[in-house]
């Protein structure tokens, strides 16, 4: 989409979860990391 596969090495999506960050979704791993931090 970008034009930048052959300055880069590796290209991943992580497995769709990246993505789901991208639009916006909140990771049940990040809500459990953001609310043990909170405390």
């Amino acid at each position: 989409k970008y034009g930048i596969e052959k300055q880069v090495g590796y290209i991943s999506t992580g497995g769709g979860a990246f993505l789901e960050v991208l639009e916006g979704k909140q990771l049940p791993a990040f809500e459990i990391l953001a609310k043990r931090a909170a405390g």
